[in-house]
């Protein structure tokens, strides 16, 4: 019994063994005897030994066409540098912190990119680090650009789009980039992300656009707010970034600026995304101008209605703005006293147009109601209960 038993196993080792060495055969054959047999004259006439070189072919391309793109990146990233600023916040140590270790670190080093040649210097913050800011007045800034050290002040905080902006002191002559056209854009376009470290050395990151997710907001919250922007790029593979990369420009391969990087906490899990540059033309342009730094309320928390969601949830419209809390109560889908609740909206309703303009993907309503101002009178119509009916609101 024992010599049958040693018989059967020998005979699955041979079999194992001869197993390995052909597939290890093959593999060897495909790979290098093949094409090297391919390359000489008298063996070209046979089809098959072409197909395996051409294998082998389409693979160094592929493999050149990555390096090339991380060299075209870099190659830029290297030209835009002088525009690539970091700003670092000095505290005396009197001011009252309300914010947490995760957010200490992005307060005292971020990113950020010169938009004038004059001196006017943009990042982003998350809420919390703006309004800390705004609140502390005895805090010192220093930008590192172009490898030397300005001193400059803190000018603003603007909370639809979250950018900070600051102004160094010293008068001078700064490279500003080019801003690229970041509508066109779609999934799996490869972008650069620039970074200057704190020692000063140009670092260079080349990322993939996982999804234009019109619907984002950058609220901390599945809903959206009428005062917080919408719609950014999510990244592929990009949890592992660090916060100091927070407010870095992002680059296309021509060396355009075409969006800021930045990082959202949403029901506990950190989000990385970037923020295109064409919505955010329009603030820098105003604050720098000094035109609109006060930015009106509404005062409504909603979702963006998408032909999916309308779908799923039998909605009459596939697109507009569902006024909505996830616990059904009026009070914090329209907040108490606000624009939106002295003009009778109520949760649940429907906005579809604003100020004569459609709601949309593209047109979300907080992006239509940035563009007017305090004081505005507005006409919203909206679905209630399936009919269609015309609110005025007044916004502060």
């Amino acid at each position: 019994m024992m010599r049958w038993i040693k018989k059967v196993f020998k005979g699955i080792g041979l079999f194992l063994g001869l197993f390995i060495f052909l597939l290890l055969t093959n593999l060897a054959s495909e790979k290098w005897i093949f094409p090297w047999l391919a390359h000489f004259s008298a063996l070209k006439r046979f089809s098959f030994l072409q197909t395996f070189n051409e294998k082998t072919t389409i693979i160094n391309r592929t493999e050149q066409v990555l390096v090339k793109e991380e060299n075209v990146f870099s190659s830029i990233g290297e030209k835009l540098y002088p525009a690539i600023a970091r700003i670092i916040v000095i505290s005396s140590g009197n001011e009252k912190s309300t914010i947490n270790i995760v957010q200490e670190e992005r307060l005292f080093s971020r990113g950020g990119v010169m938009v004038t040649n004059d001196g006017w210097v943009v990042s982003l913050a998350d809420q919390a680090t703006g309004e800390y800011f705004l609140k502390n007045k005895n805090l010192e800034y220093k930008v590192l650009v172009d490898g030397a050290v300005y001193s400059a002040v803190f000018a603003g905080y603007d909370q639809y789009s979250q950018l900070l902006f600051y102004k160094i002191n010293q008068s001078g002559n700064w490279l500003v980039p080019t801003w690229g056209d970041s509508e066109n854009f779609s999934a799996g376009e490869k972008i650069g992300l620039l970074n200057l470290s704190e020692t000063g050395q140009p670092e260079i990151r080349t990322m993939t656009i996982q999804t234009v997710a019109y619907n984002f907001s950058l609220l901390n919250s599945d809903l959206s707010s009428s005062e917080k922007i919408e719609g950014v790029w999510l990244l592929e593979n990009s949890n592992k970034l660090e916060s100091k990369f927070f407010g870095n420009p992002i680059i296309d391969a021509d060396g355009r600026v075409v969006g800021i990087f930045g990082t959202l906490e949403k029901n506990g899990q950190v989000t990385n995304f970037v923020l295109p540059i064409k919505s955010l033309e329009k603030t820098i342009n105003k604050f720098i101008k000094n035109e609109k730094r006060e930015r009106p309320f509404l005062g409504v928390y909603y979702l963006s209605i998408n032909r999916v969601m309308a779908l799923e949830n039998g909605l009459p419209v596939n697109s507009g703005a569902l006024i909505y809390s996830f616990s059904g109560q009026q009070g914090l889908a329209v907040l108490k006293n606000s624009p939106a609740d002295k003009a009778g909206l109520k949760i649940r309703d429907i906005i579809i147009d604003f100020d004569g303009k459609r709601i949309s993907n593209n047109q979300p309503l907080s992006l239509l109601l940035s563009e007017k101002n305090i004081g505005d009178r507005v006409k919203i119509k909206i679905l209630r209960a399936g009919e269609e009916k015309e609110l005025e609101v007044v916004l502060e």
